[in-house]
């Protein structure tokens, strides 16, 4: 059985307002070498193809080792829509609401939990991540009200998956190591 892990986080956006929510240069390398590193030890990464975060994952590893979910890909099988709905709304902030979203938002909340469950076009339906890898500004992903990250993170944490934040020291310091950067 292939080992999967899901490398995603914020994504590069050109709006002054979001500047914040970037990721920083540091984050950008790691999950390079994260992603590399991984592809070496026989892990299949899950992304989404977003700049920022999705692309740093994705830049080195083979297209054979990864797994890239995206708006074009989205498979609107009933198996998997209605799945992945009913993943979401579990997951959503109260008051929020999945049809408030313009379609595209939608699809691209929908392949969050792709990237974490599969997909029955991929192959690997229902086949969870071990861990995710991301970098977010929010450490609290149930406080967090802004972001798409934050809803594949509450998908990993329901199914009990690891999630590892670059934006944490703790989590920073312990990939550093991993990867030997120490």
């Amino acid at each position: 059985m292939s080992k999967y892990y899901t490398g995603i986080g914020s994504s590069n956006s050109k709006r002054s307002k979001a500047k914040k929510y970037n990721p920083p240069k540091y984050a950008l390398e790691m999950a390079t070498k994260i992603g590399k590193k991984l592809e070496t030890k026989g892990w299949i990464l899950r992304s989404g193809g977003a700049t920022g975060m999705d692309s740093a994952f994705e830049k080195l590893v083979s297209s054979k080792n990864k797994k890239i979910y995206t708006v074009d890909n989205f498979d609107f099988s009933p198996k998997n829509y209605d799945f992945c709905r009913k993943e979401l709304e579990s997951v959503m902030d109260k008051g929020y609401d999945l049809d408030g979203y313009n379609k595209y938002a939608q699809l691209l909340l929908l392949r969050d939990v792709n990237q974490i469950i599969g997909s029955p076009n991929m192959g690997d339906f229902m086949i969870k991540s071990r861990f995710v890898i991301c970098w977010t500004p929010h450490t609290d992903y149930f406080k967090a009200d802004i972001g798409g990250t934050r809803f594949a993170v509450r998908v990993a944490l329901k199914y009990d998956i690891p999630v590892f934040n670059l934006v944490s020291e703790i989590d920073r310091n312990r990939i550093n190591h991993w990867l030997g950067n120490t």
